[in-house]
């Protein structure tokens, strides 16, 4: 019992309290997100900027739901009104500390009159869409860097 316990308690310590931690950058990386997942947890932090641990501000905390579909982040850097505006389709928002005024976080795409969500804003020039899954894939291709910590 006493070697189990030893065991688990390792693999705490290697795996370490974060399943995920990765930086979302701009092409030209003037601009950066941190994606910070907690381990055993469905809790996931986006943050402005660089970290590697959550600020006092300029971050959201969500509730992400995604966990049998599309696991993703999509983002437009620079927009007219927003240094940036990103959306994790089918997440909750737990505790926003984002400054509104420069960032718009969002839950859900627009929808037609159908009630389709419309993705249209997030294929212009400038905007990412990356799946949080291990590959990280970006779409399109060059429009982001992920970076793994």
């Amino acid at each position: 019992m006493k070697n189990i316990l030893i065991y688990v308690i390792l693999i705490l310590f290697l795996t370490g309290c974060n399943r995920q931690h990765i930086f979302i950058c701009s092409p030209d990386e003037s601009s950066c997100i941190t994606v910070l997942d907690k381990a055993f947890s469905s809790t996931r932090y986006v943050i402005d900027g660089r970290h590697y641990s959550v600020p006092d501000t300029n971050y959201v905390k969500i509730k992400n739901n995604n966990e049998y579909i599309f696991d993703g982040i999509s983002i437009c850097w620079d927009n007219n009104d927003f240094e940036w505006k990103a959306i994790v389709q089918f997440s909750e928002i737990i505790h926003s500390k984002l400054n509104s005024d420069r960032f718009l976080f969002r839950t859900q795409f627009d929808t037609d009159d159908r009630g389709v969500p419309v993705f249209d804003m997030f294929r212009q020039e400038g905007c990412s869409n990356i799946s949080l899954d291990h590959n990280h894939d970006i779409i399109p291709e060059g429009s982001a860097i992920v970076i793994k910590k």
